[in-house]
């Protein structure tokens, strides 16, 4: 947020587009952008975050890139390094190891299928069948755990539980 008032000089309400004009220093304007900020925890990376969406072009960027930086560096703004929004998501359990890695997977992606195998897993398919899988063992052992604690019971209480049929 005090970024956003360094940029604009105005309060921006948390997930509300703004159309903004970028300035440089001498006031001359460098774009005319829309500019959302998210507040911490309700953002990708669980932090506050300002996103910026401007006109494409290599010049332009730089020029956007360069204000923020200058505008920035007493807050430690700092370019962000490859796959730092994903790990500070996990680091703040936004998302999990699996859906990191598919994000990663996302990009590298080379075919459709890759693609929506990538996408599966960052929507948390695979994490919530792991999950699953977790929860029924956990099940599981806490039957075998009670047999030992209840010998006389062993072979009724497992049958009566499915636990050979669970098993498989």
């Amino acid at each position: 947020l005090p970024m956003a008032q360094a940029l604009f000089q105005k309060y921006l309400k948390p997930r509300e587009a703004s159309l903004l004009t970028l300035r440089s220093g001498d006031g001359a304007p460098i774009d005319q952008l829309i500019a959302i900020y998210f507040s911490a925890p309700a953002s990708f990376t669980g932090e506050d975050v300002l996103e910026l969406q401007c006109h494409g072009g290599p010049q332009l960027l730089e020029l956007v890139m360069k204000r923020c930086l200058e505008l920035g560096k007493d807050q430690g703004l700092v370019i962000a390094e490859p796959g730092e929004f994903s790990l500070r998501a996990y680091l703040n359990n936004k998302i999990d190891l699996a859906q990191a890695e598919a994000i990663a997977d996302l990009i590298d992606a080379q075919s459709e299928a890759a693609v929506r195998g990538a996408a599966r897993s960052l929507q948390g398919t695979f994490s919530n069948d792991i999950n699953g899988l977790i929860e029924e063992i956990t099940q599981l052992r806490i039957l075998v755990e009670s047999t030992l604690d209840f010998p006389e019971e062993e072979i009724e209480f497992l049958e009566n539980a499915q636990a050979r049929k669970r098993l498989r």
